[in-house]
């Protein structure tokens, strides 16, 4: 069981969708925010809830670089 399942399917699918409509086939985007603002928690989010076929993510650690 995750943390995102009691989270309706439905949870600010207006800004989801706006994100997800933002990366084209083969383009990048980047998220970027201050500390503590919920990067990491909306990337959680949407791997948890969108379906991997259809919106593919790729999540890197830019610490380690």
């Amino acid at each position: 069981m995750s943390l995102w399942d009691d989270y309706p399917r439905d949870y600010r699918q207006r800004e989801v969708k706006m994100i997800l409509n933002a990366a084209h086939a083969g383009e990048s985007v980047s998220l970027i925010g201050l500390s503590g603002a919920g990067k990491s928690n909306l990337m959680g989010y949407i791997a948890h809830t969108q379906g991997m076929p259809t919106h593919p993510l790729v999540l890197v650690d830019f610490n380690r670089l």
